[in-house]
């Protein structure tokens, strides 16, 4: 059986619908106002940012926020021939006092001679990372290093105790002394 809605019923629930319109609406406007806001403020804000490398005015520029490594490498003259333009995300956006570094092609010897193995500078983990050198090689290594202010050529690693000719040979063409 139905029942019927007395006037009062309608009218409570007329005015319970209103309210939750009244309220969507207040957020919606506030949340349109705070998003005004923001970029307000977002706009009076700017990052500073050091650029350097293959650049042609490097030094410290200042933009705005939200602005990304394309806009610095653009406001510092663009880059010069000698740029590796790939090895940078020019897409990142910057953030204050971030450096960034433009850097150069490489030929393929200095590219091989960046993926060796300081072994003048080389922490502990990072010589364990060569072929048959363990935690004692590598302390006796950074050691012999400090006692003889560093090691002058490669070749100089087979007068550390434990590195053999032929452990050597293994690991000639991994390290640098540079």
């Amino acid at each position: 059986m139905k029942e019927k809605w007395s006037l009062k019923d309608v009218v409570f629930f007329l005015i319970i619908f209103l309210m939750v319109i009244a309220c969507v609406a207040g957020k919606l406007y506030t949340d349109h106002r705070d998003k005004k806001e923001a970029e307000r403020i977002n706009a009076e804000r700017i990052v500073g940012i050091h650029i350097k490398g293959e650049i042609k005015a490097s030094g410290y520029y200042e933009l705005p926020y939200g602005s990304r490594i394309k806009d610095a490498v653009e406001k510092a003259g663009g880059i010069t021939e000698n740029a590796d333009i790939d090895g940078v995300n020019l897409a990142e956006k910057l953030t204050d006092g971030e450096e960034i570094i433009i850097p150069k092609v490489m030929s393929e010897k200095e590219r091989a001679q960046s993926e060796k193995i300081n072994i003048n500078t080389a922490s502990k983990a990072v010589l364990t990372s060569l072929p048959g050198i363990g935690n004692q090689t590598a302390e006796k290594i950074i050691k012999y290093r400090e006692e003889e202010g560093g090691f002058r050529k490669a070749e100089e690693l087979k007068k550390v105790d434990g590195i053999s000719a032929s452990k050597f040979n293994d690991i000639k063409n991994d390290i640098c002394v540079e």
